[in-house]
């Protein structure tokens, strides 16, 4: 595995491109990460430690699939990676963002309750909101991944990175990420893999919460990893209860899920058999309780939104 941490990291076109030592201006929300100015630069640093196993295996997939998809306009752009081999440690520079999904929404929700509907009292309130546009960019991105065929295996809202000021949107965190056909570089399952929500059924997790996927998994056999991208962040956004705002109606609705169009009826039921734990009845109400009078409904996806 250090051998093929050794290849990506050289194949970079860019590596050592930039030069430190890096001014830290921030630490960022997670342990490894903060915000840097390098070269004149503001960027954001990720540290991969590779001690383990299982450090060596994520911070492989998270190097590899951003070099992979860095012509896509999915990925932030990076600027340089350096490793530190006293320290095994691995550097990786890229475009920073000023809010993650998970903070926009949350800073969205705050603005939206003083502007508009101040008298609210808070218990009725969602604790995030989405702007409809804004979701539609979300996976519209995510339709991008699909067609690369690759599998991320932690979606959720605090993984896609925006800017307010640019519109852009980009995806982080590639650490379980692999290919749809479980060969060259065979997906993991970050989340939902928990006991305490929902779980691959063939197969116990590990220790490190993740489950890697093999041709032995019924999500293979059963030709469901295409639509695993679109399943998982589905289920992020309804689980997290967020509402989402249409900017045109002005009307505030609970997300409800995506089209049938973008996520068949019998593509969920399938999933849905998979779920267990607390979640899984809630998972088996949802399709009946939701419909477009009471919920946001996804309809489509516009890759460029105006």
């Amino acid at each position: 595995m250090e051998q093929k941490i050794q290849t990506v990291l050289k194949s970079w076109d860019k590596y050592n491109a930039l030069h430190g030592p890096p001014t830290i201006i921030k630490k960022g929300k997670t342990k490894g990460t903060k915000y840097v100015e390098l070269d004149k630069l503001s960027l954001f640093e990720k540290t991969f430690t590779v001690a383990s196993h299982f450090q060596r295996n994520t911070a492989y997939r998270d190097l590899f699939f951003f070099k992979h998809l860095a012509k896509h306009q999915i990925t932030p752009e990076v600027r340089t990676v350096l490793q530190d081999e006293k320290k095994r440690s691995v550097h990786l520079y890229m475009d920073s963002f000023p809010l993650d999904i998970d903070e926009y929404c949350t800073e969205y929700a705050k603005m939206f309750y003083k502007k508009h509907t101040p008298l609210i009292a808070k218990p009725y309130r969602f604790a995030q909101i989405i702007p409809d546009y804004l979701l539609q960019k979300v996976f519209a991105l995510v339709g991008k991944l699909d067609e690369q065929k690759i599998v991320h295996g932690d979606l959720k809202p605090s993984q896609f990175l925006y800017s307010p000021v640019s519109t852009d949107i980009r995806l982080t965190d590639y650490g379980f990420a692999g290919f749809q056909d479980c060969k060259e570089i065979p997906a993991m399952l970050g989340w939902p893999v928990c006991s305490t929500s929902l779980g691959c059924r063939t197969f116990e997790h590990q220790e490190n919460e993740s489950e890697t996927l093999t041709v032995n998994h019924e999500f293979s056999k059963l030709s469901l990893l295409n639509y695993l991208n679109r399943w998982e962040l589905d289920m992020a956004f309804w689980m997290l209860k967020v509402g989402v705002h249409n900017t045109i109606t002005k009307e505030l609705k609970p997300y409800g899920r995506l089209s049938f169009e973008l996520l068949p009826l019998h593509i969920h039921e399938q999933f849905q058999s998979f779920c267990k734990g607390p979640s899984a009845v809630l998972l088996r109400e949802r399709m009946s309780k939701i419909a477009t009078r009471t919920h946001y409904i996804l309809a489509e996806c516009k890759e460029d939104i105006v």
